[in-house]
């Protein structure tokens, strides 16, 4: 039995947001927009889970912040 729902708005942001990082890497293969790519397939899944959509901005602010650590030591 298949069941359809309705889809919440902030689940539609998070995967046209995941597309759009993707897409992003895909064109730029830096491993720049990756960690934003991650940050919004987890916040999509937690808001497909049913979690409020407040708890995925420490996601993408870890998934930046952990860009930001790496940054520096992949260029040296």
């Amino acid at each position: 039995m298949i069941i359809i729902r309705a889809m919440d708005p902030y689940e539609l942001l998070w995967m046209v947001l995941l597309i759009v990082f993707v897409l992003g890497e895909l064109a730029t293969i830096g491993l720049t927009c990756i960690w934003f790519a991650a940050g919004a397939l987890a916040a999509l899944v937690m808001a497909m889970a049913g979690g409020k959509s407040g708890g995925a901005v420490p996601g993408i602010l870890s998934g930046i912040h952990s860009f930001a650590c790496c940054d520096k030591t992949v260029g040296a």
